[in-house]
């Protein structure tokens, strides 16, 4: 545990109100002192003793927000994610037109709420898939800043495309793949279901028409795409303007990449 406290109050570690600055850099609160505060971290997550674990090579998050390790405790392989930026930047939730922006929470966690909520969350997808495909936590600590997950077993969809030769069987593969990753997004978002909230598409083409108008020269393409798809999607609707939608837990940032 020593090196645990060690780097939390080296000279060296950085604490700032805004872990970004000025050329786009996070700053880290916690600094790591090598392999074995790595594996020091691990073990007080695990409440366990360093001798009782195994650990790979540990590294960067492509963010420098946190480091990740795979290793071994008790036969089985866990994954861990150790938490380095205090406060933690989150992205910003993004407001739909009905709602007040300044109702939208700050993009920014303390490192001891990041890990609960993360470790929160972990458990609330548990329940609402039956703890299929979610990997079990297996501890957490404040102090270490660390969260201990089994690891998921199977292959990355995406490694096993870039590393593959492109054929029918890989591509049917896929697809495969894709459509039981959308029927088990699916299976959450029924299970969370959360009542109805009407959409006036009327109300929506015209904010999104006022916003490509007050921006101006400055509109991007997609301030400018969005009334017109919203427009072309109407017919489809069969005329009705007005129509309720279920209100559900849901990726925040649902997108292929994402997905695969």
């Amino acid at each position: 545990m020593s090196s645990i406290t060690k780097s939390l109050t080296s000279q060296g570690s950085v604490r700032s109100s805004n872990p970004m600055v000025a050329d786009g850099t996070v700053m880290s609160h916690v600094r790591l002192l090598g392999a074995e505060d790595v594996r020091d971290r691990i073990a007080c997550a695990l409440s366990t003793k360093r001798n009782e674990i195994t650990t790979g090579r540990y590294q960067y998050s492509r963010s420098k927000l946190s480091a990740r390790c795979s290793g071994t405790w008790k036969g089985k392989r866990f994954f861990a994610k150790i938490v380095l930026a205090d406060p933690y930047p989150i992205p910003a939730r993004f407001s739909t037109p009905w709602e007040m922006s300044g109702n939208l929470p700050e993009p920014y966690r303390p490192i001891d709420e990041q890990i609960e909520t993360e470790w929160d969350m972990t458990l609330k997808m548990r329940a609402l898939s039956g703890g299929r495909c979610v990997p079990r936590p297996l501890g957490r600590s404040v102090a270490a800043s660390t969260i201990v997950w089994e690891e998921a077993e199977g292959a990355s969809l995406f490694r096993l495309m870039r590393t593959s030769r492109w054929n029918r069987s890989i591509a049917a593969a896929g697809a495969e793949a894709l459509y039981k990753a959308g029927t088990w997004l699916r299976n959450v978002h029924e299970a969370s279901r959360q009542g109805t909230e009407n959409i006036d598409m009327l109300a929506l083409i015209s904010l999104a028409k006022s916003i490509e108008r007050q921006d101006g020269a400055d509109a991007s393409r997609y301030d400018r795409f969005v009334p017109k798809i919203l427009e072309a999607s109407l017919p489809e609707f069969g005329g009705v303007n007005t129509f309720s939608v279920p209100v559900a837990f849901t990726h925040g940032d649902f997108c292929l990449s994402n997905l695969i």
